[in-house]
This record gives structure tokens, C-alpha cells and sequence, in this order.
């Protein structure tokens, strides 16, 4: 038991320290990158290049784009969710090459290769970045380009679309969550150790980087999937930020968090909503 005391101290002591350490910087806490790939493409029977991006600040941003398959039908920059990187998240988005896409796998500043540190709000300059370069590559065939977003990463392009001059005029986000501050509460909440420290830490949290406030800001259409089976991000705070959108459609998808494209009733969902905007 002393142990634990000691655990749940340190534990006390470690958020009186970030109280103290600013707002801004706990930022980084949101995220969990993984440096080393696990898995090549390749390997998959996909062909894809490296495109490497060099931030206002001096980073480098290191990308996969995919090469589609047959007539290409459109260009998509996917913004994937927290853990690990692109070697492990492309499996969400493998088959949409197949259907005529390309598609830009961008990794975050400290995911993979991409130098620097994780930390809001320079995510969204990097992930703005991604898609104003993909806008470039369309400037000369005029292929639409739209945006795919997943857990942290869909809620990541909410702030980051709200924010652009020229927005896309389709996005499509999966397993999003409102509030950053909600999903730091929650999180704490799920264990009976850290429960103590939910609503301290919750508070902590910067006040203005919560997507729900982004939401209305958005003059895309919007595709937002999410399943009540999600046990990551609560199908409530899907809602949540659904609510705040001025053009969306929702679909309730089912299965465990970013699973939705395994079903191919989801991917066909994505596809004639892509392709009713590429029509317009």
C-alpha cells in the first residue's frame, strides 16, 4: 500500500507541476508518436513515395503518398489518429488507391521520420501544410481534393480546415471527438488510480483548442462517421461535435475505434460522397 501512496503522490505532484508549467505545453500530452516504422507498403502490394515538407519553423514533415490504381478520380490528404504512424494508420486508408485515389499519409512533426516535437498549435500549421501542397499537385489537372480524418486526427482537421482561406470542399471524419479537456477528464476516469486528478487535469488543458468551437467555422461538407461501439472516444462526443458542423451527414458505423473502412458498406459510403463532390 505504501506504494501506491507513493504512486498516487507522485502522480499529485507531477499535475501541481504542470499547473505551474503553463498551459500551452500540456499540449504535448495529447499526443503518443512512434518513431519507428512496422510496416512497408511495399510489403502490401502498394506503391507509394516518400514526400518530404519543411515547416515554417524549420521541420521536416516526412509523408507517404500513395499512387492510385486505373483513372484517377481525386486526391486525398488523411490526417491519422494518435498512437504510432504512418507504417501502422495506412492500413485505414490501403484501399482507396484501389478505387482511383491518391492519397497523402501525413505524419505529424515527432511521428515517424518527421522531425520536432508534437504540440498544438503547430500541428495544424503542419497539417494546413500537407493539404496546401496537395492543392498545388491539382492545380494543373483541377482533381478535387478532399481530406480524411481519424480519431485525434479528425478533430485535429476540424481546427485545421476552420482556419484555411480556401477549404476543401468535402471532408470526412471518423471517430472525432468535441473537447480535448472532455477526453483528458474521461481518460483520467477510466482508471481508479489517476481518477482523482480527472477534472484537475481536465482543467489544466488550454480553453481554445477544443474542436467543437472550430466546428461551426466549417463551410465544407461534412461525412462523420462513429460507432457506439467506440470504447477510445465516446459516440456521445461524436455528437457532440456533429451538432456544431453548419453541413453534415451522419453514419452510425459499428465495431471497435477506426474500424469503420474494414466494412465495406462504410467505404462505399465514403466513395459516393467523394464522388458527388468531385462532381460538383
Amino acid at each position: 500500500m505504501s506504494g501506491l501512496m507513493q504512486v498516487i503522490k507522485l502522480v499529485g505532484i507531477t499535475v501541481l507541476f504542470l499547473m505551474m508549467a503553463g498551459c500551452r505545453s500540456l499540449t504535448t500530452l495529447y499526443f503518443y508518436p512512434s518513431t519507428q516504422y512496422v510496416h512497408d507498403p511495399k510489403d502490401h502490394g502498394l506503391s507509394y513515395e516518400t514526400i518530404t515538407l519543411t515547416t515554417s519553423d524549420g521541420e521536416t514533415l516526412s509523408n507517404w503518398l500513395f499512387h492510385p490504381q486505373g483513372e484517377v478520380k481525386g486526391r486525398v490528404v488523411f490526417f491519422h489518429g494518435n498512437a504510432e504512424n504512418i507504417s501502422t494508420h495506412f492500413g485505414s486508408i490501403h484501399w482507396l488507391p484501389k478505387e482511383g485515389y491518391e492519397v497523402l499519409a501525413v505524419d505529424y512533426r515527432g511521428y515517424g521520420k518527421s522531425t520536432g516535437v508534437p504540440i498544438l498549435p503547430e500541428i495544424l500549421s503542419d497539417m494546413q501544410l500537407a493539404y496546401q501542397w496537395m492543392l498545388a499537385r491539382s492545380e494543373k489537372d483541377k482533381l478535387p481534393v478532399f481530406v480524411l480524418g481519424q480519431s485525434i486526427g479528425a478533430s485535429l482537421t476540424t481546427m485545421a480546415v476552420a482556419q484555411l482561406e480556401e477549404q476543401p470542399e468535402c471532408i470526412v471524419l471518423d471517430a472525432g471527438f468535441a473537447s480535448f479537456s472532455d477526453m483528458a477528464r474521461i481518460s483520467f476516469q477510466r482508471s481508479w488510480l489517476f481518477w482523482p486528478f480527472a477534472y484537475p487535469a481536465s482543467w489544466l488543458l488550454p480553453s481554445d483548442l477544443n474542436p467543437e468551437d472550430y466546428a461551426g467555422q466549417i463551410q465544407s461538407r461534412v461525412l462523420q462517421f462513429h460507432s457506439p461501439d467506440d470504447q477510445v472516444v465516446p459516440y456521445d462526443q461524436g455528437r457532440l461535435l456533429m451538432n456544431q458542423f453548419p453541413k453534415v451527414t451522419w453514419v452510425d458505423s459499428s465495431g471497435p475505434h477506426i474500424t469503420t473502412f474494414n466494412h465495406t458498406v462504410n467505404r462505399k459510403t465514403l466513395l459516393d460522397f467523394y464522388g458527388a463532390c468531385g462532381a460538383h
